[in-house]
Parts: structure tokens; C-alpha cells; sequence
């Protein structure tokens, strides 16, 4: 039977600290990967199968906990709005009106996916445009939250990027869909 090492504290741990990472927009996805599955190893709940009840819970929680901190933590815009929830900047940040060229651009990019749509090259091209924005504003915000701890200015950043991240997954959704139609 195996036991439960500190399981309160684990619960209590934020992402960062369970995973032993600085509190940081840029961090190590190796060392994330490793020690999820450490960590999946140590506490899945399959090994607490002869425990007690209370042990068995506590390892299903654990668990959970780690696979919900791994997820938040592996992708850059949960992980940057898992930072600002920290800084108590959440909410806020998702009712701010943005700027009306942002909007704009954005209009403009949804009308060109539109265009484009059962294209799939020109839709490719749009998406590797929109994860080169993506990839701008996720540099960003390391300098905003890493560096010069500007955390108005992330939150603002993590709406802009949480608009091209949406668009990129509908790009992809549409790739998909005009490959299907030249499948058949």
C-alpha cells in the first residue's frame, strides 16, 4: 500500500508550485512534461486501489489537480490567464473593450478566412499569418509578466491574444473541413 505524501499541501500548491516551476509566463516544457508524469506516476489513482477510502480519494484529487495544472501550464494563453487570475487581473481583463484598429484587424482576417474558405493554401497561409501573430504577442507578454512586470499591459495583450488564438483554431477547423470535401 502506498501513501500519501503531504496530499494537503499538494491541494493547496498553485500550478507553479506543484510542478516546482518560478511563477513565470516563460517556463521549462521539458521540466513540465517530466514532472507531470512524475507526478502521474506517484499519485495516479490506480495505485491507491487497496488504500482507504480517504487515500483513494485523495490520490483521485491529487490527480486531478495535476492534470488540471498541466494543461493550464503546457499552453501559453491559459498559462498567462492562470498568472493574471494570481494577480487578481482575471476578470478584469476579459471585460476591457479593445482598441477599434484591433477590432478592425480582426473584421479584416475573419472576412479573408471567409474569402478563402474550401482554399485550402490560402487558408494555410492565413493560419501560419495568424500563429506569427500568436507567437509576437506571446513574446510579448514574457517581457510584460517576466521582465518588466506589466501586468495592465499583459492583461491587454492576453485579449489580443486569446482574439488570434480564436481565429487560428477557426482557420484550422476550416483547413479541415475543405480537406474533407476533397477527400470525398
Amino acid at each position: 500500500m502506498t501513501q500519501l505524501a503531504n496530499p494537503v499541501s499538494m491541494l493547496e500548491a498553485d500550478y507553479f508550485e506543484l510542478f516546482g516551476l518560478s511563477r513565470a509566463f516563460a517556463i521549462d516544457l521539458e521540466r513540465l512534461e517530466r514532472d507531470y508524469h512524475a507526478l502521474q506516476h506517484r499519485f495516479h489513482p490506480d495505485r491507491f486501489g487497496s488504500s482507504d477510502a480517504a487515500d483513494r480519494r485523495r490520490a483521485l484529487e491529487i490527480s486531478t489537480h495535476v492534470n488540471s495544472g498541466y494543461l493550464t501550464l503546457r499552453q501559453p494563453l491559459p498559462r498567462a490567464r492562470y498568472l493574471l487570475t494570481l494577480e487578481a487581473l482575471a476578470p478584469a481583463a476579459d471585460r476591457a473593450a479593445m482598441p477599434p484598429s484591433f477590432l478592425m484587424r480582426q473584421m479584416e482576417l475573419r472576412e479573408s478566412m471567409e474569402a478563402a474558405r474550401g482554399n485550402v493554401a490560402r487558408l494555410r497561409r492565413i493560419k501560419e499569418q495568424l500563429r506569427e501573430e500568436c507567437s509576437l504577442h506571446e513574446a510579448n507578454l514574457a517581457r510584460l509578466l517576466d521582465e518588466v512586470r506589466d501586468l495592465e499591459g499583459a492583461a491587454e495583450c492576453v485579449r489580443m491574444l486569446g482574439f488570434f488564438d480564436s481565429l487560428c483554431r477557426d482557420a484550422m477547423r476550416m483547413i479541415e473541413a475543405a480537406e474533407d470535401i476533397h477527400v470525398v
